[in-house]
C-alpha cells in the first residue's frame, strides 16, 4: 500500500511479466518452491558473471604471470576461462555436470596458484570456496568430504 495524497492506495505488481534481468541474460526464472529449480538459476548466473568479470581479469592475470614466468598459470587460466564459456553454453539440464566441473575447475586452480605463488597469491582463497559452492550445489556428504580435502591440502 502507497499513500498518496493523503489516501491508501493498493498497489498490484503482476509477477509474470519478466525483470530486465531476465531479457537482457534470456533466463527463465520459474516462479518455484523447489530447490532444484534454484540451484540451476543460481549456477547459471555465476557462471554468467565468472565469464564476463572473468574476461576482464584473464587480460592481467595472464601479462603478470607470463612476466613472472608462470607458464602454467598461464595454461590453466586460459583453460579455466574456456571451461567456464562451455559450461555457460550447455542447457539447465546439466546441471550436475555443471557443479562437478565448476568445483573441480576452482579446487585445481586454488591447488595451482597455492603450490606456485603461495600464500602470498590468491590460491587459499580459491581453495576456501570449494566447500562453499560443494555445500550450495553437491549436498552434504560430499560437502564434508571437500572440507577434509581441502583441509588436508592447505595443511
Amino acid at each position: 500500500m502507497l499513500f498518496r495524497n493523503r489516501k491508501v492506495v493498493n498497489v498490484w505488481i503482476d509477477m509474470n511479466h519478466p525483470s530486465h534481468f531476465e531479457k537482457l541474460f534470456k533466463l527463465r526464472f520459474h516462479r518455484s518452491i523447489y530447490l532444484s529449480v534454484w540451484k540451476k538459476n543460481v549456477i547459471q548466473i555465476i557462471l554468467i558473471l565468472v565469464s564476463c568479470f572473468g574476461f576482464l581479469i584473464y587480460i592481467p592475470s595472464v601479462y603478470l604471470a607470463w612476466q613472472q614466468g608462470l607458464g602454467e598459470v598461464v595454461i590453466l587460466d586460459t583453460l579455466a576461462l574456456l571451461l567456464v564459456w562451455f559450461l555457460l553454453l550447455l542447457p539447465n539440464r546439466f546441471y550436475k555436470p555443471k557443479s562437478y566441473f565448476l568445483v573441480s575447475l576452482i579446487f585445481i586452480l586454488g591447488c595451482l596458484l597455492y603450490t606456485k605463488i603461495g600464500l602470498g597469491g590468491a590460491g587459499i582463497l580459491w581453495l576456501f570456496l570449494v566447500p562453499v559452492f560443494c555445500g550450495i550445489f553437491l549436498g552434504r556428504i560430499i560437502t564434508f568430504w571437500s572440507y577434509v580435502i581441502t583441509s588436508l591440502f592447505v595443511f
